[in-house]
C-alpha cells in the first residue's frame, strides 16, 4: 500500500494480507512467508495449498477471546478491527478500511503478469459491477486508474541542474 493524499486512493495487497493472515491461523503447512513462497513456486501448478481449505480468510474471535474460531467468518467490524491492527503493526500509518482490499484486488487483476491485461469490462465482471459503473468511469478511474509507471526512479536517475 502507498500512503495517499486521499484516503480514497489507498489500495492494500488483498494476496499479501491474505497470506499473512493464513501463515498466522496456521490455515498453511508453511511458518515462514519464505517457506511459503519456496514451496508455492516448487509446485507445478504454482498454489498455494491450504491445510483447512473450508477456513475463513478473516475468522471470528472465540467468544472468550481466547483465539479465534476457525468455523466462524468475522463480522464486518472484527475484520475492519483486525485489518486496522495489522495494518499498524506492520508499520502501515494511513487509515485504511476493508474497501481498501477491494481496490487492491482490482488493481493486481488489472496488471496481472501472467494473463493478458483485462479491459475494463473484465475488471468490472470479476468486481461485479454493473453497465452504470463502467459507464460513469468509476470502475476504470476508481479501481482501475492507479499508474504503474516507475516515475520516481527517472527523477532520482536524472543530474539535477543549476541555473544562473
Amino acid at each position: 500500500m502507498r500512503s495517499q493524499q486521499s484516503s480514497t486512493d489507498n489500495s492494500l495487497d488483498p494476496i499479501k494480507y491474505v497470506l499473512i493472515l493464513a501463515l498466522r491461523f496456521g490455515v498453511v503447512a508453511e511458518r515462514l512467508i519464505e517457506d511459503l513462497i519456496k514451496a508455492t513456486s516448487e509446485r507445478r501448478d504454482r498454489t498455494v495449498q491450504w491445510i483447512k481449505p473450508n477456513a475463513p480468510v478473516f475468522p471470528a474471535f472465540q467468544t472468550n477471546a481466547t483465539g479465534v474460531d476457525l468455523s466462524k467468518a468475522a463480522g464486518q467490524h472484527q475484520a475492519l478491527r483486525s485489518l486496522r491492527r495489522s495494518c499498524e503493526l506492520v508499520g502501515i500509518t494511513t487509515s485504511v478500511i476493508l474497501h481498501d482490499l477491494r481496490r487492491g484486488l482490482a488493481d493486481d487483476i488489472t496488471y496481472l503478469s501472467n494473463i493478458p491485461t483485462l479491459d475494463v469490462e473484465g475488471v468490472a465482471q470479476v468486481l461485479d459491477h454493473g453497465d452504470a459503473s463502467v459507464r460513469a468511469g468509476i470502475t476504470r478511474k476508481i479501481y482501475m486508474g492507479r499508474d504503474r509507471r516507475d516515475l520516481w526512479s527517472a527523477r532520482v536517475q536524472q543530474a539535477p541542474t543549476v541555473e544562473d
